[in-house]
């Protein structure tokens, strides 16, 4: 039974939130995306889905904005992934600035094929964290910190 979606766009959809908010100025600019979504969702944040409360992730939205409360059991290596890239449209020639800090893989939109080879491409580096949900914790202490008013609507009925 999937949960409600939320009409907070940060939360339903917050990859086009953060494209959009780096397109719109100095390129790889993080500052403005973490500001952004802190503003947006300080009076929000029991909206976004807490993933320890469901019991299949297919529950969730693909895409969309979780919290996870957890502990890191391992820290690994840092890796490099390319953090800009264009996407060039196949037939016009047109480019587009494509930022995938934030994700592993960005679909390009339809007649647009990305650019990986492109010398305004940029790298950077990322450290890689293997969180686990915290062992043994008590049910009662799982319900104190699970969001009430989406513990009320959290299954949607069948």
């Amino acid at each position: 039974v999937p949960l409600p979606s939320s009409s907070i766009e940060e939360i339903r959809s917050p990859l086009a939130v953060i494209q959009r908010i780096l397109a719109n100025g100095p390129n790889g600019d993080s500052n403005r995306v973490e500001e952004h979504f802190s503003n947006a969702l300080q009076n929000n944040w029991e909206q976004v889905p807490l993933l320890n409360d469901v019991e299949h992730v297919e529950q969730l939205q693909p895409g969309s904005l979780v919290r996870f409360r957890c502990m890191i059991q391992n820290i690994y290596n840092p890796e490099w992934y390319l953090a800009e890239y264009d996407h060039v449209n196949q037939s016009s020639g047109e480019r587009i600035r494509a930022h995938a800090k934030y994700c592993e893989l960005l679909e390009p939109p339809q007649g647009f094929n990305a650019d990986l080879s492109d010398a305004t491409s940029k790298t950077s580096e990322r450290t890689p964290l293997h969180c686990m949900g915290v062992p043994h914790e008590s049910v009662w202490v799982k319900r104190s910190l699970s969001s009430p008013h989406l513990a009320q609507q959290a299954l949607v009925p069948p």
